[in-house]
């Protein structure tokens, strides 16, 4: 595996990400509710990073700093403390918002609302599963 370029944060900080990773829920459903399909993409992509670096941070007491976010999925498995099968799923998850990343602030195609809609559920899903582990 490569190296993985990481920021060492506080663990208190996870709070801080968990909050920006709601902020970015609230933006996407806005924008979803409105049509508004690349927006929406975008900020549930940014919710799945916000939350992978939330629980990086309160179980690594880092998160990934580097340029390619597919390596963030690679902190996912030095958690020891969640078991293999949900580290597996978190990785997946966040690959799958990655996927549609790049198409959904750099292409010259508009995501469609089915896509938006799908990238919104793979979120809140991999959100849902990060703040439970970040409760206990």
């Amino acid at each position: 595996m490569r190296d993985v370029r990481t920021s060492i944060v506080e663990k208190y900080t996870y709070v801080n990400y968990l909050k920006r990773a709601e902020q970015c829920l609230s933006a996407a459903a806005y924008s979803l509710k409105n049509g508004d399909t690349d927006a929406s993409a975008i900020n549930s992509v940014h919710r799945g990073i916000s939350a992978v670096d939330a629980i990086c941070a309160l179980k690594l007491e880092c998160r990934h700093a580097g340029e390619r976010h597919e390596d963030a999925a690679a902190l996912i498995d030095n958690i020891q403390d969640i078991a293999k099968p949900e580290r597996e799923y978190l990785r997946n998850r966040l690959l799958k918002l990655l996927r549609m990343k790049n198409m959904a602030e750099y292409e010259e195609r508009q995501i469609k609302i089915r896509e938006a809609t799908e990238l919104f559920k793979y979120a809140e899903e991999l959100f849902n599963r990060i703040k439970s582990p970040a409760k206990e």
